[in-house]
């Protein structure tokens, strides 16, 4: 049996390190 909270939290946490990822890179190379 899987834990739920663990897996939504993962998801969040990988969703949220991809945007913040984005984020850094149009914020870094915008002119």
């Amino acid at each position: 049996n899987y834990n739920i909270n663990f897996i939504i939290y993962l998801y969040f946490f990988n969703l949220l390190f991809i945007i913040y990822s984005q984020f850094i890179y149009t914020s870094k190379y915008k002119v």
